[in-house]
């Protein structure tokens, strides 16, 4: 089971930094409150820091039941509760120069590359 809740984290997490992103983007123009770079950008830092707040308890959860293999469902959720805030913003934190910024990144040198290649 712990490892059925950690693949499910790390699902949420790709599909937060990879996915949705230019979702979102698409999303933030269509109802004209931004440009398209910035709501590239904007999007890149926001959904990976923002999934963070629907897996954090995904992988408390499973770190719990890893840990605690007796415990009963009630008190998993108090321990979960404990740990909250301190994990998802940790998490945030390691998440948002990885997948934000390092994805804005990624995404200006794959562009780049791109009109190179089509310019040959």
């Amino acid at each position: 089971m712990t490892y059925a809740l950690f693949y499910t984290r790390d699902m949420l997490t790709m599909l937060a930094s990879f996915n949705a992103p230019g979702k979102i983007a698409d999303f933030f123009v269509r109802i004209g409150i931004m440009e398209p770079a910035l709501a590239a950008s904007v999007a890149q830092l926001l959904c990976p820091v923002g999934m963070q707040f629907l897996s954090t308890p995904i992988h408390l959860m499973g770190l719990n039941m890893y840990n605690s293999p007796g415990l009963e469902l009630s008190e998993r959720f108090k321990a979960i509760g404990g740990q909250y805030r301190d994990s998802c913003t940790g998490r945030m934190g390691r998440i948002l120069p990885a997948f934000g910024f390092g994805g804005i990144g990624n995404n200006m040198l794959r562009d780049g590359f791109h009109a190179k290649v089509m310019a040959v």
